[in-house]
């Protein structure tokens, strides 16, 4: 209940900063642009939806900005679902259960959450990892594949044959 609310709160500030300062909000995500290039090559290559712990208008505004269109519908949010597991299984859903599916994701527990569903797992270690994540991605071993800046779209795009 503490972590909703947390949530709740910071989705109404965040709203707050987003209507009231449009430019200040927006420059906020400028940190993630060095993945978008490596980003856009996938998009253009493979099916790909977005499953995030932001809500979807930010992730479509910074994808906009830099000249990535991406259908809403697309985007599946952290005001959609409760955690990585729920959100998947609504892509799953929507794109069909009978196919492979590759995830990019730099939280290491999002990954194992999904690892028993069959998922072909990527770790993005540029974004947050804490002591407790290298001993989960430790404890995976090769079930979890670790990649950086440098090379997760040759790893992605390699893992689905491209």
């Amino acid at each position: 209940p503490a972590a909703l609310e947390f949530q709740r709160i910071f989705f109404d500030v965040r709203d707050d900063l987003r209507t009231n300062r449009y430019e200040s909000w927006i420059d906020l995500f400028d940190t993630y642009s060095s993945v978008l290039e490596g980003g856009r090559a996938v998009m253009e290559r493979i099916p790909y939806r977005i499953l995030t712990g932001r809500d979807g208008f930010s992730v479509q505004a910074f994808l906009t900005k830099h000249g990535l269109v991406v259908p809403r519908e697309w985007i599946f949010d952290a005001k959609q679902f409760r955690n990585k597991v729920e959100g998947f299984e609504a892509i799953q859903a929507e794109m069909g259960r009978d196919r492979s599916y590759v995830f990019l994701d730099d939280n290491v527990m999002h990954l194992a959450a999904l690892l028993p569903l069959g998922v072909q797992c990527y770790w993005a270690t540029w974004g947050y990892s804490s002591q407790e994540h290298e001993n989960t991605a430790h404890a995976l071993g090769s079930r979890i594949i670790r990649c950086g800046l440098d090379d997760w779209t040759e790893r992605l795009l390699g893992a689905i044959g491209e």
